[in-house]
């Protein structure tokens, strides 16, 4: 919550969804978000989540994941950079960091003569459990 201004509202809904990104390891949707509030017994319905989320992407806590599809992910922005392995049978997302991620974009860079603002990387397959 550092992030946030001084002054500003945190409600219980605004609280609880900043608890649940800190403590989880995967982009949520807003759809996910709204199920795990309730189990929480925090009365925000969809329309508030979606609200709160577009609260917390301006103030940066957390920020959108690209990844290909109708639906919208989010995740903290406290974390090290990474990307993501996408199961294409039950949608589990999981994070995936490149070793060697500067030879990566190197090889983009270079032959392309490509200035890279921001970039992207996913993994469409099978996890373990679908396998």
């Amino acid at each position: 919550m550092t992030r946030l201004p001084l002054n500003t509202r945190i409600t219980p809904s605004r609280k609880a969804m900043i608890d649940i990104f800190a403590s989880t390891d995967h982009p949520l949707s807003a759809v996910q978000m709204h199920k795990l509030l309730k189990r929480l017994n925090i009365n925000a319905n969809i329309t508030t989540v979606y609200r709160e989320l577009e609260f917390l992407l301006n103030h940066t806590v957390i920020h959108k994941i690209d990844i290909s599809g109708a639906t919208t992910y989010y995740e903290s922005s406290e974390g090290d950079h990474h990307h993501h392995a996408i199961c294409t049978s039950c949608g589990n997302i999981q994070d995936v960091t490149i070793s060697d991620e500067e030879a990566f974009l190197t090889n983009v860079r270079k032959p392309h003569d490509f200035t890279i603002k921001r970039h992207s990387v996913e993994f469409y397959g099978h996890c373990g459990t679908c396998n």
